[in-house]
């Protein structure tokens, strides 16, 4: 079971860090006026589909334990 946590976590976390470096792209192709307003925008997604998908890490593995007890 440790085995299975640690290679889900391992395989989700460029899963988990691809929202902020697609936000540092996106972010590069503007022009330096709009990169501080783009930047701020960018980086509140990233966090936010970051906490999604933390989210569903811990929803899963609360589910597998829950089926483990029964």
């Amino acid at each position: 079971m440790r085995w299975f946590l640690l290679k889900s976590i391992g395989s989700s976390l460029r899963y988990l860090l691809a929202p902020f470096l697609r936000a540092n792209a996106v972010v590069s192709q503007y022009a330096k006026s709009l990169v501080s307003i783009m930047k701020s925008c960018a980086w509140v997604a990233a966090v936010s589909q970051f906490l999604r998908a933390a989210l569903r890490i811990f929803a899963a593995l609360a589910d597998q334990c829950l089926d483990e007890d029964e």
